[in-house]
């Protein structure tokens, strides 16, 4: 999916355009030059005579701004329709937080790393074709991963939640899925992330070989309904918790098998905004 162009702006003008009230900037800088700059130069106008060549200079350069300035409120409008069709993931990008305690349940075969004893989990619903969700595993999740996972205060569960205007993911869960039968979910899972631009048949076959999978079981099971199925079941759990987009992270302490008064944390959030929601349920 294509990166948005203006995601390189503050986040209260990036809310400001999501929310269709960019044009409001631009049209109210239009306002402001034709009272502020116009009114002006017709003033001088009237005060020079209506012949005076500078300030019908002036008033034709005014006018090719305010025309550009329209053409600009267009091309705005344009890019919020834009962003409103593919706002699952803007919204993960754009109106980042935390959220009301929620209960997650936990599948006995839902991929686990970590303490499988450890009291406080993260569990993720992603997507391997979800940019957010690459930006994560390059950011936030390593220092995690080094701080809580690997000392055992953290499990961290994966489920899949693919989300439909990404050709590659739902094929992607299905191979994580068939690499964990033999043993390779964690391999796969950083595997495909790792090569999330070619998502497909192609790298589906290679990993398969770099992983040491038996071929044939990894194919059938490719094709078996029952791990589509489980696929279905992840995502049908995350629309439940209200799960909009991806990544989305419920944080939480285990009972059993479902994590209770987790916190919703949504998008690619910096380290310390999960850091802090880890500790405080650490003390």
């Amino acid at each position: 999916m294509r990166r948005h162009p203006f995601t390189g702006f503050s986040g209260n003008l990036m809310r400001q355009v999501i929310e269709g009230r960019g044009a409001l900037v631009i049209g109210g800088l239009s306002a402001w030059l034709v009272i502020g700059g116009l009114g002006p130069a017709l003033a001088a106008e009237s005060a020079a005579g209506a012949g005076s060549g500078t300030v019908a200079r002036e008033l034709q350069a005014l006018a090719e701004e305010i025309r550009a300035l329209r053409r600009d409120v267009t091309r705005l409008r344009t890019e919020v329709r834009t962003l409103r069709r593919s706002r699952p993931e803007v919204t993960a990008f754009a109106n980042p937080g935390t959220r009301a305690l929620k209960e997650v349940k936990l599948g006995s075969d839902d991929p686990i790393l970590g303490n499988p004893g450890a009291k406080l989990a993260l569990v993720e619903f992603s997507d391997f074709e979800c940019p957010f969700c690459f930006r994560f595993h390059k950011q936030a999740y390593p220092e995690i991963k080094r701080r809580y996972i690997d000392t055992g205060k953290l499990r961290y569960v994966f489920k899949d939640f693919p989300l439909g205007f990404h050709a590659g993911a739902r094929p992607a869960a299905i191979a994580a899925r068939c690499a964990a039968g033999q043993g390779k979910f964690w391999e796969m899972h950083e595997a495909l992330f790792a090569n999330q631009r070619a998502l497909g048949e192609p790298l589906f076959g290679r990993l398969a070989r770099d992983l040491s999978l038996d071929r044939a079981r990894f194919d059938s099971c490719r094709q078996d309904p029952g791990s589509a199925a489980w696929i279905d079941q992840n995502t049908a759990e995350g629309e439940a918790l209200g799960v909009r987009g991806t990544p989305t992270f419920f944080i939480g302490e285990v009972d059993g098998d479902k994590v209770v008064k987790a916190r919703e944390i949504s998008g690619a959030q910096p380290y310390a905004v999960f850091a802090r929601v880890i500790e405080s349920r650490l003390e």
